[in-house]
């Protein structure tokens, strides 16, 4: 299934900056989570490769600066690819 989402990933244009065995060695290691915190998230290439490893009905938050917001609604749109999971997205800002 990793190798699945990465290509995917790739294809969406969904670029993850996170080293593919790195990432690989998360995705065996949380596969059938049930909640995931990533902090900096960037593009959300890496987001939707995990993504892959959760439950059904996982929690997934996704933490990244302001200036990310651009591509953060890039992905957001395409919320179809995230079909393993609930989907929250929420506006953090500092005042």
């Amino acid at each position: 299934m990793f190798e699945n989402r990465w290509k995917e990933m790739q294809a969406w244009g969904f670029p993850s900056v996170q080293n593919k065995n790195e990432l690989k060695w998360l995705y065996d290691n949380i596969e059938g989570a049930n909640s995931y915190l990533e902090i900096g998230t960037s593009f959300g290439g890496s987001l939707y490769v995990i993504a892959g490893a959760l439950k059904p009905g996982s929690t997934i938050v996704s933490v990244d600066l302001p200036k990310y917001r651009s591509n953060a609604n890039k992905w957001g749109r395409d919320l179809k690819h995230f079909e393993r999971v609930d989907w929250v997205a929420d506006n953090l800002r500092a005042d």
